[in-house]
């Protein structure tokens, strides 16, 4: 898998998540249902976010995996 796929997949799965947590969020505090631009704003937070993180879980893994390369040799 390409560092690109994996960014894109995490900032996916990420916004995919943040979208009803930010409405089960709204419910339990007793406000009104949240409006689509606050429901895009958190997704596009959660894809922001899931892209950092999937571009370090990506260079975390390639560390790990040049040290086994070299523990290996």
């Amino acid at each position: 898998m390409k560092k690109s796929l994996s960014v894109l997949l995490f900032a996916a799965g990420i916004a995919v998540a943040a979208v009803p947590a930010a409405w089960v969020a709204f419910l339990v505090l007793g406000k009104e249902s949240p409006s689509p631009v606050v429901l895009a704003v958190t997704g596009l937070i959660g894809a922001g976010g899931g892209a950092f993180i999937g571009a370090r879980f990506w260079d975390d893994r390639q560390v790990l995996r040049e040290r086994a390369d070299q523990e290996k040799e």
